[in-house]
């Protein structure tokens, strides 16, 4: 108890003090004021009291007013919020169904390239398709590191060189190649002409494939 009472009587001390700052001592400047308010004519009085009035309806007004454009502005910042999150959960369906296309993708990819060894497919088909392969090399280029791809598969391009081919056997070949289900494109080719000779040609092939990582 002697706490609350040492708290309570500061408390009424400042309560004293703060008062006679504002209303002076035994409230003298109260008295003073309402003592000139009494002096003054009827009409005068009624212009004060009209005064003060307009003035405690003018602060309402203006603290309604206040009110009102705080309780706009957080209803156009709920709004906002609301909007922001339904745009969050549309954006986030679209992720998770492009991650599972993506996912998709790359069992796709490791499917049809699992068993694919490309120097032994490219010798095996060139056999079949009676085509004289002169060299093969593969190599692994580097992706680009913002590319999602490149974290689960790598690129592989193959360089195939035939030697004395027919356009109708390198057709053949060609169509076996995009036909062997491996996800292999031709990217590029060079056919060279061989002097003396209008039925054979020299042909430089590039392969693009893909090899999926573990």
């Amino acid at each position: 108890m002697s706490l609350f009472s040492e708290i309570k009587g500061r408390f009424e001390g400042y309560s004293r003090v703060i008062g006679e700052r504002i209303f002076g001592v035994n409230n003298e400047r109260l008295d003073f004021v309402m003592d000139s308010f009494y002096k003054l004519n009827p009409s005068h009085r009624n212009a004060v009291l009209a005064g003060i009035v307009s003035l405690i309806s003018g602060f309402v007004t203006l603290a309604i007013f206040i009110y009102y454009m705080q309780v706009s502005s957080l209803q156009n910042e709920l709004n906002d919020t609301f909007n922001a999150l339904n745009e969050l959960k549309v954006l986030k369906t679209e992720v998770a169904m492009e991650s599972a296309r993506f996912d998709q993708l790359i069992e796709k990819v490791k499917g049809k390239t699992r068993s694919l060894h490309f120097k032994p497919f490219f010798e095996r088909l060139s056999r079949q398709e009676n085509v004289p392969l002169k060299s093969l090399s593969d190599r692994q280029p580097e992706m680009d590191a913002n590319n999602p791809l490149a974290s689960r598969i790598r690129e592989v391009q193959v360089d195939l060189k035939i030697s004395r081919v027919s356009i109708p056997k390198l057709l053949d070949f060609l169509i076996s190649i995009e036909k062997s289900n491996h996800y292999l494109r031709i990217q590029n080719m060079k056919i060279t002409g061989i002097y003396g000779n209008k039925l054979y040609f020299d042909v430089d092939i590039l392969i693009r494939g893909y090899k999926a990582l573990q």
